[in-house]
């Protein structure tokens, strides 16, 4: 409005007289020049704010200050042109103003710093964490013009910037990525480990869930010319938590897979499968460190024949599964170590073997075990001169009774059965250990058969027509079918060494170190071995289904029926012990208990038919009669004592099974 005047003034003057022509031009060129400048582009650069300032000192010519414009007006004209300065200069302004590089100096407050930025980013709307780590990111002003360092020639920063980068990364890290990702996780183990909640902490949850959302699907922060993306910071360091735990325990897989799937539900979590598997690898026991204590694994672990593994007795404290150890798993250990372990295992066995057989030979070597013995050996002769081949289960029971007697009296033998039980059972268990390692070792060499280059056999041998002798020549005879077919056969039936020269003179060597054992007699006490084992295994069967075990529970031990099949065949008594009939005596045994049973659940039944017809007739509603007789105290016993003897019978089936099964292997002993 000032200049408004001006422009008037000099268009009159321009048009009523000539005088002072210049100066009007010049002052008309720099109106112009001001009113293009003003009314052009709304930002103002130095050189537009020097052009103003000339424009405007230039159009003050000494004739129109008196006439046009006053004092006023030029005071009101300088403070515009200042004004317009601070303006234009506000960026510059607010950048010294704002810069916040002295925090360079305060290094150890930048903790505190991110840590009250974490809590206050929780509860409130709006975040000022960007702001804040712009501000951290000042200090690259001062340090980046260091010039006593040398710069790096990739990124051109100096080692002090890097230093100082790092250090505000790892805080950051620390302070405020990482309790977030704490948070999150352990939401997640809450809403997989307590799914039976109320209402009201669900509605707790689910505000808590749309609070850290909010952090996870902010935009990027920015600081010290890094990127630190917080959503894909929670995504590695959950893959990275799940993973190192799955594989830790991978009974869990199925709960971190839900976790992930509750992550991408709840938050947008997009969380990587680690594809581990829910059960055991292959490898699961290692060989060599089992090896290494063969006696207290044979003793803590069972034998099952049916599936050729060994099962845990007894889970350690913690476990959530029981360790097995198969063939599979030897394999694997053979083929990291090497074959060579397979000597030394035999070696191992071998003399773990010898140990277990001196304690078993001591165990018969006490006088009143051989009295027992010999009387029971003098007893079986006179039934057979009698001429009964069936060794009666009542004498069985009797016998296992008076041995149970003779060992509380004694004062040697603390043990008794069980304790002679638990010593045949870890001979099986030695046995079939070296069976198992010899079948890895098949397994190996199977395996290892595909790599191995294929040879011409057509042309190797050949034999001289007159001496028929082989000879090596240009006139060979091929090889026939037939004798490569008998030279494979021979290969596979050679029967293996390293058991057959380890195991077969154990025994005979135990027997000449002891020679005052009853080891004659050792059928005689079978039977009552047998029972005992019966009774170990249906309580360890029973504890199995149980919540809190007591005592060690397991389903499986053919151990027992190896050491028994290895001692028969050993000691040449697998005749004598036929010929006792027990397994005979055994079935004619349950068999006759199963008819007597049945006569009398007949009886019963008879008796709880009677009832429910005299019920019938004596009430309108017949079906609610026959609910309202009930089995009787005898009837239910009876059903009790059919599952016993069904239980009893199918657990001795098992053992006999399993003891020719275990001599088949046997047999080259």
């Amino acid at each position: 409005k000032i200049f408004e005047k001006v422009r008037s003034f000099v268009d009159q003057r321009s048009a009523s007289t000539a005088q002072g022509a210049r100066s009007i031009a010049r002052i008309s060129a720099c109106l112009s020049t001001l009113e293009g400048i003003l009314k052009g582009s709304s930002s103002f650069s130095p050189f537009r704010r020097h052009a103003i300032a000339f424009s405007v000192a230039a159009s003050l010519d000494p004739m129109i200050l008196e006439d046009v414009i006053s004092t006023d007006d030029l005071l009101a004209v300088e403070s515009y042109l200042k004004d317009l300065n601070h303006f234009a200069a506000i960026e510059e302004t607010l950048y010294h103003v704002c810069d916040c590089s002295f925090l360079y100096f305060y290094r150890d407050l930048f903790p505190a710093f991110v840590q009250s930025l974490y809590k206050s980013s929780q509860g409130s709307a709006l975040t000022h964490t960007q702001s804040v780590l712009s501000a951290l990111s000042d200090p690259e002003r001062i340090i980046s013009r260091v010039r006593h360092l040398d710069r790096s020639d990739s990124s051109g920063l100096t080692p002090s910037f890097c230093s100082y980068q790092s250090l505000v990364s790892k805080i950051i890290q620390e302070q405020y990525v990482a309790p977030i990702c704490e948070l999150i996780e352990t939401d997640l183990r809450f809403a997989v480990y307590s799914k039976n909640l109320d209402s009201s902490k669900r509605n707790g949850n689910d505000r808590f869930a749309a609070g850290v959302r909010k952090l996870i699907t902010a935009p990027p922060l920015y600081v010290c010319r890094r990127k630190i993306d917080i959503k894909a910071e929670i995504e590695s360091y959950l893959e990275k938590t799940f993973y190192d735990l799955s594989t830790v325990s991978l009974n869990d897989c199925n709960n971190y897979t839900e976790m992930r799937s509750i992550a991408n539900e709840r938050f947008g979590l997009n969380l990587a499968d680690p594809f581990l598997p829910d059960g055991s690898l292959d490898q699961g026991l290692d060989f060599i460190d089992m090896l290494r204590n063969l006696e207290s694994f044979v003793s803590s672990y069972n034998y099952n024949m049916i599936e050729q593994n060994f099962v845990q007795r007894k889970a350690e404290r913690g476990a959530k599964s029981l360790r097995t150890l198969s063939v599979k798993s030897v394999a694997s250990s053979l083929k990291q170590h090497g074959l060579g372990v397979v000597s030394l295992t035999i070696d191992v066995c071998s003399k773990l073997l010898s140990r277990q057989i001196a304690l078993l030979l001591d165990f018969l070597a006490d006088d009143s075990i051989k009295s027992l013995l010999s009387k029971e050996l003098r007893w079986i002769g006179n039934q057979r001169k009698e001429g009964s081949n069936v060794y009666p289960f009542s004498r069985a029971i009797e016998f296992t009774q008076e041995m149970k007697r003779v060992l509380e009296q004694s004062q040697s033998l603390e043990n008794g059965l069980d304790w002679c039980r638990s010593v045949i059972t870890e001979m099986g268990n030695t046995l079939t250990m070296a069976r198992m390692v010899r079948t890895a070792r098949r397994k190996v060499l199977s395996d290892e058969m595909p790599f191995l280059s294929p040879i011409d056999v057509s042309g190797v041998r050949g034999k001289d027509q007159g001496t028929g002798k082989s000879v090596m020549g240009e006139k060979v005879l091929p090889i026939t079918a037939v004798e490569v077919e008998e030279h494979i056969s021979a290969v596979l039936n050679k029967p293996d060494p390293d058991i057959v020269q380890s195991f077969t003179g154990v025994l005979k060597e135990a027997l000449l170190e002891h020679e005052d054992s009853f080891m004659s007699g050792f059928h005689c006490m079978l039977p009552a071995l047998c029972l005992c084992w019966m009774d170990a295994s249906l309580q360890g069967k029973e504890m199995m289904h149980k919540k809190n075990i007591a005592r060690g529970g397991y389903y499986t031990d053919d151990g027992f029926a190896v050491g028994l099949a290895f001692i028969l065949s050993a000691a040449d008594q697998r005749k004598m012990y036929d010929r006792l009939n027990w397994f005979k005596s055994i079935q004619s045994k349950y068999a006759s208990d199963e008819e007597d049973l049945i006569e009398r659940m007949t009886a019963e039944e008879k008796k709880k038919d009677a009832k429910i017809a005299a019920a019938k007739q004596s009430s309108w509603f017949s079906s609610s009669a026959v609910d309202a007789v009930e089995d009787s105290d005898e009837l239910k016993n009876l059903k009790m004592m059919e599952k016993r003897i069904e239980g009893n019978r199918r657990e001795m089936a098992m053992l006999f099974f399993s003891m020719n099964e275990a001599t088949a292997f046997l047999r080259s002993l």
